[in-house]
């Protein structure tokens, strides 16, 4: 949502003026990440990985299916535990505190949570 924004207290209030407004729909594409994972796993491990690319090209997309695959295991990493901080709900999706997305059998989610806090 774009628009004037009114803060009080060092916290947003109010918007006013509301110019635009953008709605994300999350959709997972299970196995986007299957040509990745063997450049960024070594020894059964997760490398440390930085993903860039310009808007809308699917980074979120492709997040999302590496921490399926990371969860679960495959023939590149053994399975593992996964804490996500889903900062604007856009990972898992989730409703009622469940996530509608298939991040894997190990992860946890810590929903609409500052990624500081988490």
């Amino acid at each position: 949502m774009a628009g004037k924004v009114i803060i009080e207290n060092e916290k947003v209030k109010n918007i006013q003026y509301i110019s635009s407004l953008n709605v994300r729909i999350s959709h997972e594409v299970l196995g986007c990440a299957d040509a990745l994972i063997p450049y960024i796993t070594e020894n059964k491990q997760i490398c440390h990985t930085l993903i860039i690319s310009p808007p809308c090209c699917g980074k979120t997309t492709l997040i999302r299916d590496l921490i399926r695959q990371i969860s679960d295991g495959n023939e590149y990493i053994k399975g593992c535990s996964v804490g996500v901080v889903d900062e604007r709900s856009e990972l898992g999706g989730c409703y009622l505190g469940i996530a509608q997305n298939h991040l894997g059998t190990r992860t946890d989610i810590l929903d609409c949570c500052p990624k500081a806090e988490g």
